[in-house]
């Protein structure tokens, strides 16, 4: 008889917890939060009301930033696909994009 499937779930959710609480106390505070001070820190976050404006202003970032990549992604798109002139003066833009990171390229908001 095979267990539950929300047995085996719940399991490999708390496996994970708990190797994550392992490898956090180890490695340190620097390198990787453990589950429990994640936890700690979520409950001051909402307890403090920061939590919902900074999901908010997260979640329209990442709209914004969608919507712009379409809008400017999908029409390029296009013109390199019909175009060879488009496409050899863009090809080599975006490959180096590809490459580089985001964090690279967009300045950080706490500077």
């Amino acid at each position: 008889m095979r267990p539950p499937r929300l047995l085996v779930n719940a399991a490999g959710v708390g496996l994970a917890l708990v190797g994550w609480q392992i490898l956090g106390s180890r490695l340190g505070d620097a390198l990787v939060a453990t589950p429990v001070q994640v936890a700690h820190a979520l409950v001051e976050t909402l307890a403090a009301g920061e939590f919902w404006p900074a999901l908010w202003s997260m979640g329209w970032q990442m709209l914004l930033g969608y919507a712009l990549a379409m809008g400017v992604g999908v029409p390029l798109g296009v013109a390199m696909g019909r175009s060879d002139r488009v496409l050899a003066v863009v090809k080599p833009w975006s490959q180096m994009f590809i490459v580089i990171s985001a964090a690279a390229i967009v300045r950080s908001s706490s500077s």
